[in-house]
């Protein structure tokens, strides 16, 4: 009974926010953990299936971005699979998983300063 439950209340929850967002005229975001066979993947980047009780999410959203953090899962120094970019403690990669009236699927390479909160366009 608790798992449903769980689910009853997500399900309940992202639509109370959809609600909210419509109600306010502004945006809402919501922080989702990725399920862990992401971190099983070469190109660990979270894509539209891969969040915990993804269903309602994905058709709720209107917009889906994803994060992945290469220095927590690949070591420092190495190259991320199919790029020629180099894993740093400062590379974030940020993607566009959905937008509900434009393109999506695509993917920045970011650089983030923590120490200053800045978070800067990835440039080679």
């Amino acid at each position: 009974k608790g798992e449903v439950t769980r689910r009853m209340d997500i399900f309940e929850n992202v639509h109370r926010c959809k609600d909210m967002a419509l109600a306010l005229a502004c945006p809402v975001v919501l922080g989702v953990q990725a399920s862990r066979s992401v971190d099983e993947r070469p190109w660990k980047l979270p894509g539209m299936g891969d969040q915990m009780e993804s269903s309602n999410i994905e058709h709720t959203a209107d917009k889906m971005i994803s994060v992945w953090y290469p220095c927590r899962t690949e070591k420092l120094g190495s190259t991320l699979p199919d790029e020629n970019v180099q894993v740093t403690e400062n590379l974030l990669i940020i993607g566009l998983v959905k937008q509900r009236l434009g393109p999506a699927g695509g993917y920045f390479k970011m650089y983030v300063d923590p120490s200053r909160n800045e978070i800067a366009e990835f440039v080679r």
